[in-house]
């Protein structure tokens, strides 16, 4: 490792485990003004070693132990870290206003001064990585934002904090095209502007290819030299999946009529909240209309918070005030008893961009994939048919008496799925939303994998930005901007030919560091 004063320089780190090693970075070193990429697949180790260098370890994870030795270069102040986070929603406290949170983390703990701290940078960041209207989405809270706004909200926090090193876990997994296009270029500019050393923690070989001036992996619990960045080009998603072959028996239908969703945000308790507000209430997605059948997947794309999450609560009757029919089967299911509803759910499934909040924190794996079956009547099945499904979606079986806090986010991810595709023997119609987020190339794959087996059987619909996947996968694909809808795709031989739609779908394609030049001119 070089002596270069300009780098944070890691001699050594272990992180142990009931005595067991479980990883070791020796003679790592990240120079200022530099992109290190450390990759390796999900649950290799990449967050624990993010939490053992920011010496955080014993909060994020009590039950690990690591020794540690790392020199900061002397950069004639006082050195500053920042750090964002995979799963960005479980970082913010979800009822206080965003404004108000972002000057306390971005001043606090060894931050910015607060007198250089500039109301006009955080919008003109926020606006960088389009995020519209930011104003508005200051006073908000956490819990009226999609996944990929509070994401960006907290790239700006960490950015204007001005950092020495900056750690990026998964920082775009929740971005559309054109919100990572506007990420890629704030990342690169702070890392030019304020010599920063960034490493970014990542499974996205997009990522990589546009970002990283080096790499590193995780090999058999080890840190070591990677590839060059250039060559994760090659490995960009190509997916080829062979249409499905729709079951000519199978009598499932879903017709959407006039399908609208509003969202009010419920009024939260403070003791000191003696004042009254005015409450905000807006329509969130126009009048939505859809017929499929068993066989065919609905892709929902277009900028994060322009309604597809809201459009999968409506349609999995998640969202009250709706209104429209839904019928699955020739049954309205918007018409149901709550006790109806309960008893039909088992035909109806939403899987959420974060797992971590609809699997009970409480009950362990086993638990977790058997309990839809004892609800809904069916037989419990044995360890070795539960291993047999855990190896199908590239998970250890020695996970099954673990709870998920002690799985990865990418591990919770292909649970979550495999859990609905193989503990509700009578699923019709599946809703999954960003499925691929958090999963490196190979997991994907074998979730694509175990869904074809169900596919024909049933219908189901997708929200995603993986434009790749998206396009491989659906057989109508449905393009929305601000609740609205822009044009829908049933014929790949006649993809999108509004302006709009073209943009966003080449936003979602770009690669490397020159198409990306080429899409801000």
């Amino acid at each position: 490792m070089s002596d270069d004063p300009k780098q944070v320089q890691v001699s050594f780190i272990e992180i142990i485990n009931s005595g067991v090693s479980l990883l070791t970075v020796k003679d790592v070193a990240f120079p200022l003004n530099s992109i290190t990429a450390l990759v390796g697949q999900s649950g290799s180790g990449k967050t624990i070693a993010a939490y053992a260098i920011l010496d955080l370890l014993d909060v994020a994870a009590p039950n690990l132990k690591s020794t540690r030795k790392i020199i900061f270069p002397d950069v004639g102040e006082s050195f500053r870290m920042s750090y964002v986070p995979q799963g960005s929603g479980n970082h913010l406290q979800p009822t206080a206003p965003i404004h108000f949170q972002v000057r306390n983390l971005v001043c606090g703990n060894g931050g910015l001064s607060p007198e250089l701290f500039s109301g006009e940078d955080l919008l003109d960041l926020l606006k960088q990585m389009r995020l519209s209207n930011p104003e508005l989405v200051l006073t908000m809270t956490p819990a009226e934002l999609s996944g990929g706004m509070l994401q960006r909200i907290l790239l700006a926090i960490a950015l204007l904090r001005k950092p020495h090193f900056l750690i990026l876990d998964e920082p775009t997994t929740a971005l559309d095209g054109y919100a990572r296009a506007g990420a890629y270029k704030v990342i690169l500019e702070c890392c030019k502007k304020c010599e920063t050393a960034i490493l970014l923690l990542t499974h996205s070989p997009r990522d990589v290819a546009v970002l990283a001036d080096r790499v590193f992996e995780i090999n058999k619990g080890e840190i070591v030299q990677g590839p060059s960045p250039e060559s994760f080009r090659k490995l960009l998603p190509n997916p080829v999946v062979k249409p499905i072959v729709k079951d000519a028996e199978s009598k499932v239908c879903l017709d959407a009529v006039g399908l609208t969703a509003t969202l009010s945000p419920k009024p939260v308790f403070h003791p000191f909240a003696f004042r009254k507000a005015p409450v905000r209430k807006s329509f969130s997605i126009e009048p939505f209309s859809q017929s499929l059948e068993a066989g065919d997947c609905l892709g929902l794309i277009g900028e994060s918070g322009c309604g597809k999450t809201t459009l999968l609560r409506a349609l999995s009757l998640l969202v009250k005030e709706t209104s429209g029919s839904i019928h699955l089967n020739d049954k309205d299911i918007t018409a149901l008893t709550q006790k109806a509803l309960r008893e039909y759910r088992k035909y109806f499934q939403i899987v959420f961009q974060d797992s971590s909040k609809s699997l009970n924190p409480f009950l362990s794996v086993r638990d977790l994939l058997g309990e839809p079956l004892v609800i809904h009547g069916h037989k419990i099945k044995k360890d070795r048919s539960l291993q047999d499904d855990l190896n199908k979606v590239l998970l250890p079986i020695d996970i099954l008496d673990r709870q998920i806090g002690e799985l990865s986010f990418g591990q919770r991810q292909r649970l979550a799925l495999l859990r609905t595709l193989t503990s509700f023997p009578d699923l019709k119609l599946l809703m999954i939303d960003e499925p691929f987020a958090g999963l490196d190339a190979s997991a994907s794959q074998a979730i694509i994998d175990l869904w074809r087996e169900k596919a024909p059987r049933m219908v189901t619909i997708i929200a995603s930005h993986d434009i790749e996947w998206v396009d491989a996968l659906c057989t109508h694909i449905h393009l929305m901007k601000e609740g609205k809808h822009i044009e829908t795709c049933d014929d790949r031989s006649k993809m999108f030919v509004k302006d709009y739609a073209r943009k966003f779908w080449q936003a979602g394609l770009v690669a490397d560091r020159s198409s990306l030049l080429a899409l801000n001119r």
